[in-house]
């Protein structure tokens, strides 16, 4: 699962917003024009801090893992005051019960919890809009198991009591 996707999923929790209310950025949506609550999670840039590999002799499966940084965004805006009276829980949703769950579960974690929300509120037509947004650092691990054939083919294994072969190098 994305790691915007699992994001998207703890604001929905935590404020208790439907699913179309949260989205994840780029997603091409048009702001609605009806009252409450919406969110918008997006990342801002991420990268690879290591990327390992190990097989599993007994499954014939090979174990990819890659552990990724990035920066994460998470904007809460409405067209009445619902962004004004809930921005400051934005801070606290980052070290809930449920996000220390979902850390647990999904393998990811929030590195340091930001100690600032930007209000970027603007006027949009004749109305004011509330929009308030929050960056904070994520690392989480991505994992894939594969089936990989061509290990059935090795003679020996590593480890194996049996002597390898041994070969002549001329200089």
């Amino acid at each position: 699962m994305l790691i915007e996707s699992i994001l998207a999923e703890l604001v929905r929790d935590f404020f208790g917003l439907d699913a179309d209310r949260v989205w994840i950025a780029d997603q091409n949506r048009i702001i609605p024009k009806d009252t409450g609550l919406f969110a918008c999670v997006k990342m801002l840039w991420c990268n690879a801090k290591s990327n390992a590999q190990t097989f599993d002799s007994s499954t014939k499966k090979v174990l990819q893992s890659v552990v990724m940084t990035g920066q994460a965004q998470i904007d809460l805006f409405s067209r009445d005051n619902s962004a004004l009276q809930q921005y400051p829980f934005l801070i606290a949703m980052l070290r809930s019960p449920e996000a220390l769950e979902s850390m647990q579960i999904n393998s990811y974690q929030i590195a340091q919890i930001p100690s600032e929300v930007s209000n970027v509120s603007s006027v949009v037509g004749s109305e004011e809009y509330y929009h308030y947004t929050i960056r904070f650092t994520c690392n989480w691990v991505v994992n894939r198991t594969e089936s990989v054939n061509y290990y059935d083919t090795f003679d020996v294994e590593v480890g194996d009591e049996r002597k390898l072969p041994e070969f002549d190098i001329k200089s």
